[in-house]
């Protein structure tokens, strides 16, 4: 009885290991199934990140590099004016290259210089007294910003002219130059500078009138005598 009723218990327990195994083998396929269905999606979500993060890179660069022109300010280290009758030279010296650029306004004729770039600092705030009451070609200048990073600079024109704007590079001790020609805008003819009526202040003088000069009356001293001879010329006075 001992034996058979030990039988059916010795039956069941490997009938009950042998089907524990196959249970856990399956689970240990499940379960690399799904880590290599996972593992194509964490490399998708990966990669998603890393072209996120290299587009916000590029992004904050492209800022960067238009914002840098802004903090970058140079200044005006000299400003020159030279008028004269066949046109007037405008320079303006900097340590760098000058961004600029130029048009005209009418009525009254204006010639519009904006620099960009530089600050608007003693020197180009001086340069309105710069120019002369007698310069041919321009009547007023006025400086000013006119946006941010830009100083426009306002030439007020006496008549029509043709400008002339080129930068110079540095040479010796000069450094970059923007340089502004205002030429007219119909030269004029040196021959019929030549045949014009110019001031004549000798003959101005000889045409004035005489001025009034002092009467001196003389009047004859007693006993004086004089005797003019050819060769000689003799005074007297009797007593």
């Amino acid at each position: 009885m001992a034996e058979a009723g030990g039988s059916p218990a010795a039956a069941r327990g490997p009938r009950s290991g042998a089907g524990t195994k196959p249970h856990r083998a399956q689970r240990e396929l499940a379960r690399s199934l799904a880590a290599r269905r996972a593992a194509p999606r964490t490399t998708e979500s990966h990669f998603a990140f890393s072209v996120s993060d290299f587009l916000k890179l590029l992004l904050f660069a492209a800022l960067i590099a238009a914002a840098a022109p802004a903090f970058a300010v140079d200044k005006v280290v000299s400003s020159r004016v030279w008028p004269a009758q066949e046109y007037t030279r405008v320079t303006l010296e900097t340590a760098t290259l000058l961004k600029h650029s130029f048009f005209f306004v009418e009525n009254p004729s204006r010639l519009v210089v904006d620099l960009e770039g530089v600050a608007l600092d003693a020197e180009l705030k001086a340069l309105p007294g710069k120019v002369g009451d007698k310069d041919p070609y321009i009547q007023a200048v006025r400086v000013g910003i006119n946006r941010p990073n830009v100083v426009r600079v306002v030439f007020d024109l006496r008549t029509e002219v043709k400008p002339s704007v080129f930068p110079l590079a540095p040479v010796g001790e000069y450094k970059h130059r923007l340089v502004l020609d205002i030429y007219p805008a119909t030269p004029a003819d040196p021959l019929l500078a030549l045949l014009e009526k110019k001031p004549d202040p000798i003959g101005e003088i000889a045409q004035s009138p005489a001025p009034d000069l002092p009467v001196v009356k003389l009047e004859p001293l007693a006993g004086l005598q004089v005797t003019i001879a050819p060769g000689q010329l003799s005074v007297a006075v009797g007593v």
